[in-house]
């Protein structure tokens, strides 16, 4: 490793530590508690592999299939072993998992973008952006950080697998499908991962051989047909998808419609933010939802078309985006919290690329689509006039997370 990246990977986890570090002493909250009353059923378990069994999230969860997430559970297990009860060492181990996914970042915007200067400003943006505060003050969380670093991993390896000769293209194949299995194992949000490959592949690398495109992708649809399998063969949709009542239209347009506004919204202006949300805006008919999606629909279609003849990995990096959020959109409705910081966990990697991309072509002078390799001084300014605060708002979130007194006070 060379020592430009050494240095860039130092400002990263700094630029991480500085964000996180007011979180370290928070206690448990909100779901984290019931940690007290798991604490002597995961003591009792003498191996991880009882995670992956049907049988104990069929017994010791409310909704199994849908909170069916074994490298997760496993993970807390781990921490439990090593920690007990001490919020401390749960705290490090999430920061331990957002610096890795920082700077699996910066190796992403360098392989993606060719420049140096947008993998650093999209890795210090991501490392401080104070939406990722939510997934990092619960330690049930962690399946946000896990399943994010395995998919990060499957796309760079699937990358790579292309680039290589066919002597090696298939252990580089192999290794993808394998992090992707442990991504959706983590947080099955990360089932995105072919989508993104496909679009990567004909977008940037121009790959316009249907063959091509598709017969690498068999693999990773397999690991979603199995997965997907099992839960609904093996595993009970619990007691909350009983009582669930059906939704009208208006409903069924307007919370995806409410809930794709406001992501939007939350990962450009990251401010009031709050663990206990509401869908907006409102509409009394389906005609005003419509017409507005429709019309925001539209007009992203056209930019995205305008960015792509620009920068075809910014316009990568905007699908990245908007891929990875459908999954939580409320398409499928998610009753119990249609909007969730966390749940930008993910998508909001493309957002930090696409924004370091933005930053780099706005300070540079060069019209092509590639960013300069070095930053010059007033381009290091404003990433630093950006990043600062992005901290502060962090360090401040961390606050509210303090203790469930505080938290509960602030909804």
């Amino acid at each position: 490793m060379t020592r430009k990246h050494l240095i860039s990977l130092g400002l990263i986890a700094l630029v991480a530590l500085a964000s996180t570090l007011s979180s370290v002493r928070n206690a448990f909250v909100w779901d984290d508690v019931f940690l007290e009353e798991e604490q002597m059923l995961l003591e009792r378990i003498r191996w991880p592999g009882v995670f992956f069994l049907p049988k104990y999230w069929n017994e010791h969860h409310a909704t199994p299939r849908a909170a069916y997430r074994p490298l997760r559970e496993a993970s807390m297990w781990l921490d439990v072993k090593l920690w007990g009860l001490e919020p401390t060492g749960h705290r490090v181990t999430m920061m331990v998992l957002h610096l890795a996914n920082s700077a699996f970042i910066y190796f992403l915007g360098a392989r993606l973008f060719m420049s140096h200067v947008v993998a650093v400003l999209a890795a210090v943006l991501f490392a401080a952006h104070p939406i990722h505060t939510e997934s990092l003050a619960m330690v049930k969380n962690r399946g946000d950080l896990m399943g994010c670093l395995f998919l990060l991993i499957g796309f760079v390896l699937f990358v790579r697998a292309f680039r290589e000769g066919a002597g090696r293209r298939g252990t580089w194949h192999a290794l993808s499908v394998a992090a992707y299995a442990a991504a959706i194992l983590s947080k099955s949000m990360a089932v995105t991962l072919p989508a993104l490959l496909v679009v990567h592949a004909w977008l940037v690398q121009r790959v316009q051989r249907l063959g091509r495109l598709i017969i690498p992708i068999i693999p990773f649809l397999l690991v979603v047909v199995v997965f997907f399998g099992f839960k609904r063969a093996t595993l009970n949709t619990g007691i909350w998808a009983k009582e669930r009542t059906p939704l009208n239209l208006t409903e069924r347009v307007g919370l995806p419609s409410g809930a794709l506004l406001r992501y939007g919204f939350q990962l450009a202006f990251p401010v009031n933010l709050h663990h206990d949300q509401y869908i907006w805006p409102k509409f009394r008919d389906v005609a005003g939802q419509v017409s507005v999606l429709g019309g925001a629909a539209i007009l992203a279609a056209l930019g995205l078309v305008r960015l792509w003849r620009r920068s075809p990995p910014a316009a990568f990096a905007c699908l990245w985006m908007l891929l990875t959020v459908l999954p939580v959109s409320n398409i499928i409705p998610l009753r119990a919290r249609p909007v969730a910081e966390q749940r930008l966990y993910i998508p909001s990697v493309g957002w930090v690329l696409f924004l370091g991309w933005l930053i780099c072509k706005t300070r540079s002078s060069s019209r092509a689509h590639v960013c300069p390799s070095r930053p010059p001084r007033a381009l290091l300014a404003l990433g630093l006039a950006l990043v600062l605060p992005l901290v502060a708002l962090s360090c401040q979130r961390y606050f509210v997370w303090r203790n469930s007194i505080i938290l509960w006070s602030d909804a």
